[in-house]
């Protein structure tokens, strides 16, 4: 049995994380795919799949997120993405993964071709990624309704700056390209934004990754 989508990162389990991958250990979970959401969890999930056989990840940019890296630091945080959809770690690169148990004379040398041959098995998708227009900038008089819903939010993000559309969107199509790229599947988050998601899966064809 497998947990397709957990977010054990999160602080909340520093206290128990050992707990609970031994519970879910105990109920039958053989895997447990975390998926990444910022540069924070992309950087302590690198950490967490050094130290527990449970874990597998999705990496990626999650459109909560859209807004926070703009220019030249989101262009490194897409490469960190990639380099650890790549070869399995945030520090690894192609020289660090190399096959040195080949027979005499067989080449190490991955196929370019098939870059995901390059996974330690570790990164099974790209994400979590999509839309999210649940926090959208509201109507002067819907802002008491937002604040109440700013309340209830804890993970770091201020509803009433919500990342536009535009940027979510032309987030969600570079990752989706990124996946194609690599030939792994995609983690979509989407919330309030069916029409769009599907909009955007149909047009990328990102149901061929």
């Amino acid at each position: 049995m497998i947990d397709t989508h957990a977010h054990y990162d999160d602080s909340a389990f520093d206290g128990d994380r050992e707990a609970v991958f031994a519970a879910a250990k105990a109920a039958g979970v053989t895997h447990i795919i975390n998926a990444a959401s910022d540069a924070a969890s992309l950087a302590k999930i690198d950490a967490l799949l050094k130290q527990y056989e449970i874990l597998r990840t999705a990496v990626g940019l999650h459109p909560e997120n859209a807004a926070d890296l703009t220019g030249d630091a989101l262009e490194a945080h897409l490469d960190a993405v990639r380099r650890f959809a790549r070869y399995g770690s945030l520090a690894a690169d192609a020289s660090s993964t190399a096959d040195t148990s080949s027979t005499a004379g067989a080449s190490s040398e991955k196929d370019p071709a098939h870059p995901q041959e390059n996974l330690p098995g570790k990164v099974v998708a790209i994400g979590e990624i999509g839309l999210d227009y649940h926090y959208d900038t509201p109507a002067p008089d819907a802002a008491g309704e937002v604040r109440e819903r700013a309340a209830q939010w804890d993970h770091g993000s201020d509803p009433v700056n919500w990342p536009p559309r535009s940027v979510q969107k032309e987030l969600f199509r570079r990752q989706i390209a990124m996946a194609k790229e690599l030939r792994l599947p995609v983690v979509v988050h989407s919330r309030d934004a069916a029409e769009d998601t599907l909009q955007i899966i149909r047009e990328t064809d990102a149901g061929q990754t």
